[in-house]
Order: structure tokens, then C-alpha cells, then sequence
């Protein structure tokens, strides 16, 4: 299948791994589907009289579910990454046969202004190829969403393009199945929506007019009403239609599930939740609540997902914990014995609140054959937690500080014997990027000795998430350290029992996960750890081990093998952030800055570089020394014939 992946602002970049891929990811059962900002829209894409749901989502991919069966309110997963689509961040679907060709178009918004336009590759496809990134040239300032209808009945579409501060656009089509569009108004009917407003068009009482429900960041619904038929004017109704609210930046969408005149609703949000809702009598504008967890197939646990693999209860099935920026534990547990699929037991776990962030492990600190849970918080502090008894789902709080330690802020623990003396060592992340390190103060005690600020003077920018495994079996340990800058670093200790440790890769089996928090689990019983890591969307990315892959020797060197520009951090930032980059060979280089109009600000660097690992300063001022607005902007480098750029985003 052609790849659509929008490259237009080139913000993924890859870096050479110094040894072959080892796992390869699962996509099936619950793994990898993390959603946040759900932008939901129906369309029944192929005809075959199965509702598809797509998703837009703040990764900037789509989603995509398809109705069981015919009047169905259940919906399977198909995908996570909807025809390979990808345009950056927020993204917002719409579908429609603009020139009634009988090809389904379909439109995005996204972060940056603009509308990216699909058009189906045949009747009934459920491929779509890319016509162009910016729609008749429409470009507002942030967070673009699209919504076609026809306003004024004269057989021309009305497009509304909602963008992040307060505001409908208006355009209107030039003629009937015209793909062109000309403004109207900068602003529908005067319409006050709130920030980031969705808004969706219907006749929801049968009346002949219009009703425009509006999301937006607040979490209500607007209802407002066309003033007569064919009117460009509408007046509002209620601000908080049918009382429905949810947690931040409501998404609506509507469509008859079962074909019973009753109007299903669902409503995205921040977390990416799909709450439903359905229509208490036909022509009603009054909803029921359903449920909060529409399409309940997958691990989603809101944002920042951070895993703890056990056996709490000696079955031999593997659960699951998994801390949650809400700072609430959720609870898996596997179907069965080798099973990589997994279901939930609880939403709170132990009814446990830390109030924001946390970040658990299970681990066991004084031998008493009883699970210790420690949980890493938003204050630095590490929370602990006691089974009440072996084989037991309960535990029991024992110290809101263990050990007095306080790592800052964003703490992520992980336990381990370093040195082999028996003495479990404490490695915690922090925001700063580096690696507090504790060790136990005697064989069984929950006191631990402050030992370093900075293991083996380890610093990944910012928010760092640890842990260890020996990959290779040469009976050192490697670490893994996720970070905000969505790469796993990847260390092996220099000698046995040594604190040491040797930077060996940037980003673990080559890929990127957003806020990365990694570990290691048996999963599928076959002997070999597999490899996990929870994301900012509230996914667990889950790979497999491939059996009888052998690792080849580490390749250590101080010279990098390719050109490769990093991501800044940290990101986002003021007054200053750092970019990373790899020289494979000597080359000059040319290292400024644009802004979103494609305009230089800042030339950083122009000079000859020998081969090496480097890092550049940018301070958000321009040539003459002058601060910039607020915004995103792109560094580009040029390194010989090389050429590379990534999106920085400056704080005002």
C-alpha cells in the first residue's frame, strides 16, 4: 500500500541503530491504541452497510473502527493508523464527495491552519490518496477544523472552518461540485464558540433548520439554531446542550446506530475517551449517557501511561498496573496464561489518588514474599505501598515518603541489585533528565542511602523514566530511559557491578514513543523478555521478542555512523532550548532558524565541522538579538548534501 504519510514539515526523524531489529510490535488485542483530543466522525466509508468510525487524534493519525454488524452499537478496531495518514498534530476528519464524482473526499484539520485533502482511490475504497496539504489555500492561525453543509439550499457547500481562538470561518463553494471555495466571513453569524471549537451541522428536531453543536475546550456542548431556512444566522439555544459535559475539549458526532430514529452521540475528549450518548425520543434535543467508554477494545488510560508488570494473585496470569497522569493506578489483568491480550479489573486500583502523575513498581524490599508497590509522583516523592497478604489484590499504605527521598519532581523509580552485593539499588528519574540513585541500607530495610544525583552522569533532557535488563546475556546490565523527547536511550553497564555505563543507542528499536516509559515482561511465556513502554496517550506499545534472535556485539564508538538531527530540548521552551546532532563524516554545516511563513529569523551556525556528536543553543532571539513571539518555528540543517529540520515550539 502507498505510503500517505504526510512529510510536509519533516518532524520525524530516524536515527541508525547499531545492531538489527530484535522485536517487532503487536498491534492486535489492546496494545497501542492510545488516543488524546478524540476527534470522532461517522461515514460508512466502503458501502457495505457497516458504519466506520474515524478518529483524529492529537498524534496527528486517525483511528479506525468499523460496526460489528448491522445496528450494532459495538464497534471493532481496524487500525490505528488509518491509511498510513499523518499530519502532524490534532488531527480533525471530515468526509464528504465534494464534486459528486461518487469518490468520498476526505478533509483534515490539524494544528497548523491548513486542510489536508483525500480523495478515495475508487468506489467503495477504503484507500485515499493525497490530492493536497492545503486546501484552496485556507490557512488560520492554529488548530484548523473542518465542517461541510449547505447553509443556504442553492446546491453549493458551505465550508466552516473552525480554529483554536474562538472563531467559524466561512467560505462557500464557487459552484455545485466546484473544488473551489471563496470567504464569505471571517466570522459565522457573529458566533462566540469558545476555544478549539468542533462544530457539526444537522437538523436535529425535523423543523427544516439548522442546529450547529459546537465543542470546545471547556468540555460543554453550544446549541444554536439556524434563524430561518437558508439563513447565514444563527441564534444560540443553550450553553450547555442537553447537560452534557465532559472532562476538556469536546469533539461531537452523530449517527443512528441502529436505524431506529433515535440519534446516537458521541463526544470526544482531551483524554481521548468516547463518551455515548443517545437520544431520548425522536426530534429530542435531550440525551441519555450510555456510556463513557465507547469502543472499550483497547488499553487507554488517558495520558502518560506508565506500566508494572506482576503476578498479584499467583495464578500465573500477568497483571498489570498502570499509573496515570490523573494519578489514579489502573488494573489489568492477561485472559490467560502467554495471552498478549489483557483485560480491565479496575479503573482505581487499591482506590489509590496520588492526585497527579504517577509512575509504579512492584518490587519486593524486605523478603517477606509479599509485593511492594512504589509509586513516583508529580512532587518528587515516591509513595509506598505493602501486599496485606501473599497471592493478594490489597495493599496497604505505609508512607506517603519513602525513605525521605525527594528526586524534584516527576519521579520515576526503578528497583535493581547494581553491584550484586544483595542491596537493592533505587534508581529514580526526574524532570531535569538525569538519574537520582539510592541504595538500600541493609538486606531487607526500606531505608536507602543517597548515593549519586547523576548515575553514570546520565542526562536525556528532560523527564526521565528508567529501567534494566540484561538483553544480550553477557551479564551486564542494560538500561533504558524514555524521555519527553519521545527517544528511548539505550546504556549498558561497563563492567560487572560497576555504576557506570556506556551510551550504546537514541532511540531503541528505532522507533519513537511520546513520553516513553519502558519495561521489560514475559508476556507470551516463551522464555524471552518482550518490551514495553506506556506513552502519553495512554497506550502500552507492546514488542515481542523475536525467539532465537541473537544480538550481535555492541558496536561502542565515539564517531556516529550517519548524519542525524535530534529533537530540541527542552520542547516546548523559553527563553532557550538544545538541538543534538550526529555528523557521520566532516562536512560544512548550516544550522537557522524559520518561522511558519518559511522566513530565516536566526542563522546559529555556518562553518566546517569535523565527524561528530554536537549540540546547538537557541535562545528564541533573532539576528538582532531581539526576543520572538511565541510559536513554533523550524531549525534546518544542511551538512554537505544533507538536509534535515525539526519543529520547535517556543513559549510565550
Amino acid at each position: 500500500m502507498q505510503t500517505k504519510k504526510l512529510c510536509f514539515l519533516l518532524l520525524m526523524l530516524s536515527t541508525s541503530v547499531l545492531f538489527p531489529q530484535q522485536y517487532t510490535e503487536i498491534f492486535d488485542n489492546v496494545w497501542g491504541m492510545g488516543i488524546n483530543y478524540s476527534a470522532p466522525v461517522f461515514c460508512d466509508i466502503d458501502q457495505d452497510g457497516l458504519l466506520d468510525l474515524i478518529v483524529g487524534s492529537q498524534d496527528g493519525k486517525l483511528g479506525h473502527y468499523r460496526q460489528n454488524s448491522a445496528g450494532s452499537s459495538e464497534f471493532d478496531r481496524v487500525t490505528n493508523f488509518f491509511n498510513e495518514i499523518d499530519v502532524g498534530e490534532f488531527a480533525v476528519p471530515f468526509f464528504i464527495d465534494l464534486d459528486q464524482d461518487g469518490l468520498l473526499d476526505l478533509f483534515i484539520g490539524h494544528q497548523y491552519g491548513r486542510i489536508c485533502h483525500f480523495e478515495q482511490q475508487a468506489v467503495h475504497s477504503l484507500e485515499f490518496n493525497l490530492i493536497t496539504d492545503q486546501f484552496n489555500g485556507i490557512k488560520v492561525p492554529y488548530e484548523s477544523v473542518p465542517s461541510f453543509t449547505d447553509l443556504d439550499h442553492d446546491g453549493r457547500l458551505d465550508l466552516i472552518v473552525g480554529e483554536r481562538a474562538n472563531i467559524l470561518h466561512h467560505y462557500e463553494q464557487t459552484a455545485p461540485a466546484a473544488q473551489t471555495f471563496t470567504l464569505i466571513a471571517d466570522t459565522l453569524s457573529g458566533i462566540v464558540t469558545g476555544w478549539r471549537p468542533r462544530p457539526v451541522f444537522l437538523d436535529l428536531d425535523g423543523d427544516g433548520l439548522l442546529d450547529l453543536i459546537i465543542g470546545n475546550l471547556g468540555g460543554k456542548l453550544l446549541h444554536y439554531e439556524q434563524d430561518a431556512a437558508a439563513s447565514f444566522t444563527f441564534s444560540l439555544l443553550a450553553a450547555e446542550f442537553s447537560e452534557i459535559r465532559v472532562d476538556k475539549d469536546s469533539a461531537p458526532a452523530f449517527a443512528d446506530f441502529n436505524g431506529d430514529g433515535l440519534l446516537d452521540l458521541i463526544v470526544g475528549e482531551l483524554a481521548g475517551h468516547l463518551n455515548h450518548f443517545v437520544q431520548n425520543a425522536a426530534k429530542a434535543n435531550s440525551f441519555a449517557l450510555v456510556s463513557e467508554r465507547f469502543v472499550n477494545g483497547s488499553i487507554d488510560v488517558g495520558l502518560d501511561a506508565a506500566p508494572a508488570f506482576g503476578d498479584l494473585d499467583g495464578d500465573g496470569r500477568l497483571d498489570l498496573l498502570i499509573g496515570t497522569e490523573s494519578g489514579v493506578v489502573h488494573h489489568y489483568e492477561q485472559d490467560a496464561v502467554g495471552s498478549s491480550g489483557f483485560h480491565p479489573l479496575s479503573a482505581k486500583f487499591n482506590d489509590i489518588n496520588v492526585g497527579n502523575l504517577c509512575a509504579p513498581i512492584l518490587t519486593e524490599l524486605n523478603h517477606n514474599g509479599r509485593y511492594d508497590l512504589i509509586l513516583g509522583k508529580l512532587d518528587g516523592f515516591l509513595i509506598y505501598y505493602e501486599q496485606q497478604a501473599v497471592n493478594s489484590t490489597a495493599f496497604q499504605h505505609v508512607t506517603d515518603s519513602l525513605s525521605g527521598i525527594d528526586a524534584g519532581s516527576y519521579s520515576s523509580p526503578c528497583a535493581i541489585d547494581l553491584d550484586g552485593d544483595g542491596l537493592l539499588d533505587l534508581v529514580v528519574g526526574e524532570y531535569e533528565g538525569c538519574l537520582r540513585h539510592y541504595e538500600q541500607a541493609g538486606v531487607g530495610s526500606t531505608d536507602f542511602v543517597w548515593i549519586s544525583d547523576k548515575l553514570g552522569g546520565i542526562d536525556v533532557g528532560e523527564q526521565a523514566s528508567p529501567c534494566f535488563t540484561d538483553l544480550d546475556g553477557d551479564g551486564l546490565w542494560d538500561l533504558l530511559v524514555g524521555s519527553n523527547t519521545s527517544r528511548v536511550y539505550h546504556y549498558e553497564q561497563e563492567a560487572a557491578g560497576s555504576t557506570s555505563f556506556a551510551f550504546f543507542a537514541e532511540y531503541f528499536n528505532d522507533v519513537y514513543i511520546s513520553s516513553a516509559k519502558p519495561i521489560f515482561a514475559d508476556v507470551n511465556g516463551d522464555g524471552l523478555q518482550d518490551y514495553l513502554a506506556g506513552s502519553y496517550y495512554g497506550d502500552i506499545h507492546y514488542f515481542q521478542r523475536i525467539d532465537g534472535t541473537q544480538v550481535e556485539p555492541h558496536l561502542l564508538t565515539t564517531i556516529p555512523r550517519s548524519f542525524a538531527l535530534g529533537h530540541n530540548y527542552p520542547n516546548p521552551f523559553n527563553p532557550a532550548t538544545t538541538i543534538p546532532y550526529d555528523l557521520g563524516e566532516s562536512a560544512q554545516v548550516e544550522i537557522s532558524i524559520f518561522n511558519v511563513r518559511g522566513q530565516r529569523v536566526k542563522e546559529l551556525l555556518d562553518a566546517f565541522q569535523p565527524a561528530g556528536s554536537y549540540a546547538i543553543r537557541w535562545d528564541g532571539k533573532d539576528e538582532k538579538g531581539r526576543a520572538l513571539a511565541g510559536g513554533i518555528y523550524f531549525l534546518r540543517m544542511q551538512a554537505g548534501q544533507s538536509q534535515q529540520s525539526v519543529k520547535l515550539v517556543l513559549l510565550p
